[in-house]
């Protein structure tokens, strides 16, 4: 399992306590995760699960550790 990998699960999970970390991950390993990777496999997951706003807490977990790379 990735660094990657990490995220997605926590951005896919409910809890906010995930959401955070998440976006520690993101923070803490700034510059070395494909985020690229990362958003394209939230699109597809957004399109896939209906119910659940996957696109939203994404944002939400990138708007706490913004990336150069968007």
């Amino acid at each position: 399992m990735t660094p990657e990998d990490v995220v997605l699960f926590k951005v896919l999970s409910t809890r906010e306590k995930d959401l955070e970390g998440a976006a520690a991950i993101l923070g803490h390993l700034a510059g070395r995760l494909d985020t690229d990777l990362i958003t394209n496999e939230i699109q597809r997951l957004t399109e896939e699960i209906e119910d659940h706003d996957v696109q939203d807490r994404w944002r939400r977990c990138e708007s706490r550790y913004p990336s150069d790379s968007h």
